[in-house]
């Protein structure tokens, strides 16, 4: 099995360099890892891609189909695509993915907005699919943010999203942290103090971690601290 991880980036990201010293900072033999850029004047690197797409939020779109395009000659089983707000642990990455089907498989957190799509930091898609999106990208609604847009253009093709996927979302709030289950998404409100005090128990089922805040800064620390944790009881 192959599967790619495609990183939505942006040069300004100030989470790239943690996520290179730590999640992304090895893979495995069956994951390539790809962090994905617009326009800009830098080369490409074996991981770094900048595309031909002007840098700015209403062309993330633009800016994924590209990235398609980029890797349709690759030879994977899997996308993952993902962005710098997240922490995979590609291990149980790996392990999700041993028994899922190699075709028409769509699988995220589900959202909904008219249609129900999955949440664009964080889906999977079989490489039949990607091929799909890229034969159809003309019907790609791009005046949509580009996880709705690409539900409904798999709507529009009767490919629908699998509801298995499982995630973890902490943020750093003043309130006291919680665990909520809102069907396979887990949210782990926390404050700075408790960050320090996270346990491997409670975190070492997840393959994905949305660490997002509204202060980036935190995402680093949240960043860093996983891998802390994940590499001290060697499941990295």
């Amino acid at each position: 099995m192959k599967i790619l991880i495609l990183v939505l980036s942006s040069v300004n990201d100030i989470q790239i360099e943690p996520i290179k010293q730590t999640w992304a900072s090895y893979k495995l033999p069956e994951i390539d890892i790809f962090f994905y850029y617009g326009k800009n004047d830098l080369k490409n690197t074996d991981r770094d891609i900048y595309l031909d797409v002007m840098e700015k939020y209403e062309n993330m779109g633009y800016k994924t189909l590209k990235m398609f395009e980029y890797i349709k000659d690759f030879e994977y089983d899997y996308v993952f695509r993902t962005n710098t707000s997240s922490y995979v642990n590609q291990e149980k990455l790996l392990e999700f993915l041993s028994d899922k089907p190699r075709d028409n498989f769509y699988c995220g957190i589900k959202g909904y907005c008219g249609i129900y799509f999955c949440s664009g930091c964080g889906y999977f898609l079989s490489k039949n699919l990607v091929n799909m999106i890229l034969e159809n990208k003309n019907n790609w609604n791009h005046d949509l943010v580009d996880d709705v847009a690409l539900g409904k253009l798999f709507l529009n093709l009767n490919i629908h999203p699998t509801d298995i996927a499982k995630r973890l979302d902490i943020w750093i709030s003043e309130i006291p942290y919680q665990v909520k289950n809102s069907t396979n998404r887990f949210m782990y409100h926390t404050n700075n103090k408790i960050v320090n005090e996270l346990e491997y128990d409670s975190i070492k089922d997840f393959y994905h971690f949305r660490c997002k805040q509204t202060d980036r800064n935190n995402d680093i620390v949240i960043i860093k601290k996983l891998y802390e944790i994940l590499k001290t009881n060697k499941t990295i």
